[in-house]
């Protein structure tokens, strides 16, 4: 059999993808037709032009529009299956798909385009099972409301209750007693019962609470509302649920039926045609179980179960074959007490099975002697399958209401509270009783009640559901995600969680992602400066070094001494600007020592007076007892000098005020990490700089960039100043706190770890001596940089050594293995490719453990003193030197 055509309509503008999508469904086995599309409008087109498609092949993004705009404008997903192409995919893309009615998407690719027969396969399927889906769900639906309405409208008057309570009467049983509708709700059905009637009723509900037999027919007197007693017979039926049977009772007023059996042989025509009218099968037995008077109903259906023959006059017992057997039981029993049985049978006939309640009931003479019987069968297969379905869906309903922990309302359109669901009344935050029944506006802000109402309009529109998230001041603020979903024709269900957790951690997440970016900036750029400076460093070593060495060769009056000396002087600035970028990477520990921050500052005082505006007025408010720090005193200047610089920026050459003070403070982890770089620090005390000025001030986003090198709010060439700050305050393991709003001036705190040391003098570095001292001796100078060893060598010549040289740590642990008996001491350079200077030192003690070395780095003498204090025959100096702190060196190792 040819397999049916299936036309594919491609929306995409890349002929390349549609040639690619072409080739795989020629070469597909099926048959499928391309039309190929390039625009919105084309679509468009196409869909008013009634063309005949199965699928849509639609392209994300559109030369003339949004492929989704156009699945929700011309409801697209709910007129055929779409598959979204699109070059990414994401969930985002996918709940954005779903809810415009698509019911996949696929990443364009070479291997996707490959398949791309199977996707439009499988889609089709899924398509096809989903409107089946659909069309079960509607007739269960319609199953549902005819069983309703079957019984609200039944002219049968019933009851329904529990436990001896009355749930529910339709309007025939409120008619008959005279009562208004859902008077009875709640009220004890033996109330409604005459007295001599109540041991009877009890009776037989104690035995069907107890699963005896009961008969089912049975006549009691009652009472209508106002007290007029009204003989009744009860058919009785019990359903057993979960959470307890229910009792179903079918009632008719007998005042009038009483008088039944001589309107019967009165006008047995009249009966017969009446019988004949109605929609039940009936049929007429006398005591011998002959048959006495049938329908033309019952005649129908035995005709369908190929019985023709006439009735009258035979027994049930030999045309009935297809009744089960305790039937003649039955009917015996009846003869026996004369009351009424019903009972449910299912009937198989030649094409169908038929659920039906039979309900038997005597025919008494005058003497109170039953003469027959009268048989009602009543077709309830489809009240059977409304059942089961009505008994499947509350099961479903209430076992996903009950597994679901959200918060529920059911409102009406008109947004009236009607009812709702919770795992404890604590989820509420008011009792039921200051909502239930009330209009929304009562309840919560207009804003929130008008967004509930629109999305509730929406939903009732589309059918589909609709979420939005708003936030509560409930102590505190609250966040909360709504999802409103139809509730039957008119009544929706709010499903509401709180999100504000989620909201919190969502906030703290991005927090550390930006924390997390911002540290790794100023780490990547901290390397980045250590590595200037290193290289700096070696130039700087030969600038000092040659000129030292022209020094040396000139006579003392020569005047080009002078452009020397400027020399000399414009690299120890360069030095001074390596000090800076090592503090930035925080790496700039030269000289450490225990300092006293209020007399640093005092110190200071005519220094930071000249440094600022003539405009500013400078007040010091510094402690005489405060604990000490521990730091190297020039880099804790610079921190000084820089923030008062920027204080005096801040004024713009206003008049103004900057503060110095300084003093101590406990702090705790917790505190630490809300500064800039204390997370992590000890808790403990800490002493502190602070800086306040009357400026201009800060808005977040500047503050945000401060320390970022070469981030300014002043004029071009600045920028370095706030970096170099928090470089020194790394390397000191301090933190820092800033203060500022815009027009409101700022205030910079910087906190240093307390020491509790008597203040000593720091160390003094050695004068220069012009008379060096000469040495004598073979030196192996290992550096990787030649303008390096170019310099050292003469240097070291000049002190009276002989000078060999290697490019690197190889070649030097080569030259050892030849030449050790002959070299006196090594000088190596600590950074170094391949092999770095510690690596190469290691190796050279494995040859001569004692071997002298002196270590030269463009890092601080102190780092490297700290670096190498456990190791013997080893001094460190820090590039770049001179003649003299190189002879010092020297010295040192002898």
């Amino acid at each position: 059999m040819t397999e049916r055509l299936l036309t594919i309509l491609v929306v995409e503008d890349e002929e390349a993808h549609v040639e690619a999508i072409s080739r795989t469904l020629k070469a597909a086995p099926g048959n499928m037709k391309l039309i190929p599309l390039k625009t919105a409008k084309e679509f468009r087109e196409a869909v008013s032009k009634n063309i005949g498609f199965d699928l849509v092949l639609l392209d994300m993004n559109l030369p003339d529009e949004k492929a989704l705009d156009v699945v929700s404008e011309l409801n697209a997903g709910s007129r055929w299956p779409v598959i979204i192409m699109t070059a990414y995919g994401d969930e985002e893309l996918a709940v954005r798909a779903m809810k415009a009615g698509v019911i996949d998407y696929v990443v364009k690719s070479e291997s996707t385009f490959k398949v791309i027969d199977k996707i439009i396969s499988r889609t089709i399927r899924e398509w096809e099972n989903i409107q089946e889906r659909k069309k079960a769900e509607h007739a269960l639906f319609e199953s549902e409301e005819r069983f309703r309405k079957f019984i609200e409208f039944s002219p049968v008057p019933i009851v329904i209750s529990r436990n001896g309570i009355i749930e529910y009467t339709n309007k025939a049983l409120d008619v008959m007693i005279g009562a208004e509708e859902n008077y009875l709700a709640g009220k004890r059905y033996i109330d409604l019962v005459a007295p001599e009637s109540i041991e009877t009723v009890l009776k037989y509900a104690e035995l069907r609470r107890q699963g005896k037999p009961a008969p089912t027919v049975y006549e009691l007197m009652g009472f209508r509302i106002d007290g007029t007693p009204i003989p009744l017979e009860m058919s009785v039926s019990q359903i057993e649920f979960k959470n307890g049977p229910v009792v179903i009772g079918y009632m008719k007023d007998l005042t009038e039926r009483r008088n039944a059996a001589e309107a019967l042989r009165e006008s047995e025509e009249r009966y017969r045609a009446t019988v004949n009218s109605m929609d039940v099968l009936l049929h007429v037995v006398d005591r011998d179980f002959r048959i006495i008077l049938y329908n033309d109903a019952l005649v129908n259906i035995l005709k369908e179960m190929g019985i023709s023959e006439e009735l009258t006059g035979k027994n049930i017992f030999d045309v009935f074959h297809f009744i089960p057997k305790n039937t003649k039981t039955i009917y015996k029993n009846i003869l026996k007490s004369g009351e009424k049985f019903t009972d449910e049978q299912c009937i198989d006939t030649s094409d169908k099975t038929m659920w039906c309640e039979t309900r038997r009931i005597p025919i008494k003479d005058s003497d109170g002697r039953v003469a027959g019987i009268i048989t009602i069968i009543l077709d309830i297969t489809e009240r059977k399958k409304m059942e089961n379905a009505l008994r499947d869906s509350e099961a479903r309903t209430k076992a996903i209401l009950e597994a679901n922990p959200d918060l529920m309302f059911v409102l009406n359109e008109k947004g009236t509270i009607l009812d709702y669901k919770a795992e404890s009344e604590e989820e509420l935050y008011k009792s039921p009783e200051e909502f239930l029944g009330k209009d929304i506006y009562e309840i919560v802000p207009p804003e929130l009640a008008e967004l509930t109402l629109e999305k509730i309009l929406k939903v009732k529109e589309t059918g589909t559901l609709h979420t939005y998230e708003y936030s509560l001041d409930i102590n505190g603020l609250q966040y909360f995600e709504s999802r409103v979903v139809p509730f039957g024709d008119d009544k929706f269900i709010a499903i509401i969680r709180n999100i504000t957790e989620k909201k919190k951690a969502e906030a703290e997440r991005l927090e550390m992602e930006r924390r997390l970016q911002h540290v790794q900036k100023l780490e990547s750029l901290g390397v980045l400066a250590g590595g200037i400076a290193h290289d700096f460093n070696n130039i700087l070593t030969a600038i000092l070094g040659h000129s030292e060495l022209a020094l040396f060769s000139l006579e003392p009056f020569n005047p080009v001494r002078d452009s020397i000396r400027e020399i000399e002087n414009a690299s120890h600035r360069a030095a001074e600007l390596c000090r800076q970028m090592l503090a930035y990477s925080g790496k700039g520990k030269f000289i450490i020592e225990d300092i006293d921050l209020s007399i640093l500052i005092s110190e200071m005082v005519n220094l930071l007076k000249a440094s600022i505006s003539k405009k500013a007025v400078l007040n010091m408010e510094l402690e005489q007892d405060i604990s000490l720090i521990k730091g190297d005193a020039t880099q804790i200047r610079q921190i000084v000098m820089n923030l008062i610089t920027n204080a005096s920026d801040a004024l713009e050459g206003k008049h103004g005020v900057i503060r110095i003070t300084d003093g101590m403070i406990q702090c705790t982890q917790e505190t630490l990490s809300e500064f800039a770089f204390g997370a992590g620090l000890d808790a403990g005390k800490y002493t502190y700089i602070e800086v306040t000025d009357t400026g201009i001030g800060m808005d977040r986003e500047t503050i945000g960039h401060i320390f970022e090198p070469f981030f300014t709010t002043k004029f071009t060439g600045r920028g370095l100043g706030m970096s170099a700050v928090m470089g020194i305050v790394r390397g000191h393991n301090g933190a820092i706190s800033i203060q500022s709003e815009p027009g409101a001036g700022s205030t910079f705190r910087i906190f240093f770890p307390s020491v509790d040391k008597v203040l000593t003098a720091g160390k003094t570095r050695p004068a220069e001596d012009s008379n060096l001292k000469k040495g004598n001796g073979m030196v192996l100078v290992v550096d990787d940089e030649e303008i390096v060893r170019s310099t050292i060598k003469p240097m070291l010549e000049k002190l009276g050594f002989s000078v060999l040289l290697a490019s690197g740590g190889y070649e030097a642990i080569r030259i050892f293995q030849e030449k050790k008996e002959k070299i006196n001491f090594l000088i190596i350079d600590l950074n170094m490719p391949h092999i770095d200077g510690e690596e190469t030192l290691n190796e050279l003690r494995k040859i001569d453990p004692s071997v002298k070395v002196l270590i030269a780095s463009g890092y601080s003498e102190y780092e490297l003193n700290e670096r190498f204090a456990h190791r013997e025959n080893l001094t460190c100096l820090q590039k770049p030197f001179s003649m003299s702190e190189l002879s010092e060196s020297i010295k040192k190792m002898s």
